[in-house]
């Protein structure tokens, strides 16, 4: 760096000798060890914070440490990709959640999982999470019955608001987490115990993100949302709050039931009247719906899109009888396709579901008649081929 700015002050100070690439180079190598450099400070940095979090005796010391971590995650550090290796070589994970299981106070309990949903952002850093222990400690907090503290609300919103980030979809479709199979049950129970009885709006969009993100992440945890009648529940709490429920809440609940739909086994228990009617009449309430903000517009066109394509899987399975088809699917089909442009983005995928549902009713007909012709027949005994 010495011999680049001694090159520097010698071309300042004859202009004639100065070249626009050979300057260019110098301040390429000078903004690349400057990063380096930064790097290397930030790291000791974050090493001296971990040390202070792990041997600090003063209780007031220890949050604004732990709340230094969220502020230094979230700064956006131009010419970074990211900085959070560093808290991986300094063992931070590790650190952080042994407050969880340590601290006397919910409230540090609550800033540690916060610093750990900050941290774990990466699929390195959400292994080292795993490979500590971390989902197990999470299905601890979450647990009505944990046996070491007393859990409070805020402390358990934060443990699903880390849930949700380590099994977020947007970490690629290879992603795993180590621990997630042992443990899903056990987090479906409590996730919807959650959904049950908080009161808090957020924690419930929280608790239907987790959920959406593990039935599609750890398949085997749809058959624990089948046994605790999570959907019901879910249902139930957004008929709690009123026409006012957010889009995105709705968005997570569907993307959870297209996740069920892809499994056959699935299609007994979605196709529950009260499940049926609970997705028809969101379609219906929400088709018409017009939102300010580009988020939640883009949140309520794939929450119409992914109904659509759960109806698309429900409508030719035996088990979604016709009657269903018949008193849920069909007039609310038929009321909205006579009322859609032709230009609408969703004229297309309702034109298919309807035309399906049509081909469907008309199949099902087709076979009672001729079951019937089969037992009205005074050779019903033997065999009937149709040319």
């Amino acid at each position: 760096m010495k011999i680049i700015v001694r090159d520097l002050n010698i071309s300042l100070g004859k202009s004639h000798y100065l070249e626009a690439d050979a300057l260019r180079e110098d301040i390429e190598v000078l903004k690349r060890y400057t990063l380096i450099t930064l790097r290397l400070v930030f790291e000791k940095l974050i090493r001296v914070i971990v040390s202070n979090i792990e041997n600090c005796q003063c209780d007031l010391v220890l949050r604004a440490n732990l709340n230094m971590v969220a502020t230094l995650s979230n700064i956006d550090y131009t010419g970074f990709a990211s900085l959070n290796d560093a808290f991986l070589k300094n063992n931070a994970i590790r650190v952080f959640l042994l407050i969880c299981l340590d601290s006397k106070f919910s409230s540090v309990r609550a800033l540690s999982l916060r610093a750990l949903a900050t941290v774990c952002s990466s699929r390195e850093s959400i292994k080292q999470f795993g490979d500590a222990g971390g989902v197990e400690i999470v299905k601890d907090i979450l647990s009505e019955d944990s046996r070491s503290f007393k859990r409070t609300e805020p402390e358990r919103r934060e443990a699903v608001s880390l849930f949700t980030q380590i099994t977020a979809p947007w970490h690629g479709s290879e992603h795993t987490v180590a621990g997630l199979k042992d443990c899903a049950e056990s987090i479906v129970e409590s996730l919807t115990d959650i959904v049950e009885t908080t009161i808090c709006c957020q924690t419930l969009l929280l608790c239907a993100a987790s959920l959406n993100n593990l039935s599609y992440l750890e398949t085997t945890s749809i058959y624990s949302i089948m046994s605790n009648e999570t959907i019901i529940k879910l249902k139930e709490a957004v008929e709690k709050r009123g026409p006012g429920v957010s889009i995105f809440l709705y968005e997570q609940i569907m993307g959870m039931l297209f996740n069920m739909s892809a499994n056959k086994k699935c299609h007994g228990h979605l196709a529950n009247r009260t499940i049926i009617t609970f997705i028809t009449s969101t379609f219906q309430s929400l088709f018409y719906e017009k939102y300010k903000s580009r988020a939640e517009t883009e949140a309520h066109r794939k929450t119409i899109k992914t109904i659509l394509h759960i109806m698309s899987r429900l409508i030719h399975d035996s088990v979604v009888g016709q009657e269903i088809l018949e008193h849920n699917f069909v007039p609310i089909f038929s009321k909205i396709e006579r009322d859609l442009h032709v230009d609408n983005e969703y004229s297309r995928d309702i034109s298919f579901v309807s035309r399906q549902m049509n081909e469907s009713l008309s199949q099902k007909s087709f076979n009672r008649s001729i079951d019937s012709r089969l037992l009205d027949s005074p050779r019903a005994g033997h065999k009937l081929y149709f040319t």
